[in-house]
């Protein structure tokens, strides 16, 4: 999911819905 996410977050359009995905994801993963 991590390598995901760095594979579509590489415009800065889109950087800040990354993060927001990530601070939902990350929690759930661990």
């Amino acid at each position: 999911m991590k390598l995901l996410l760095n594979d579509l977050c590489y415009d800065d359009a889109v950087k800040h819905v990354c993060d927001y995905l990530m601070d939902i994801f990350i929690p759930n993963l661990k």
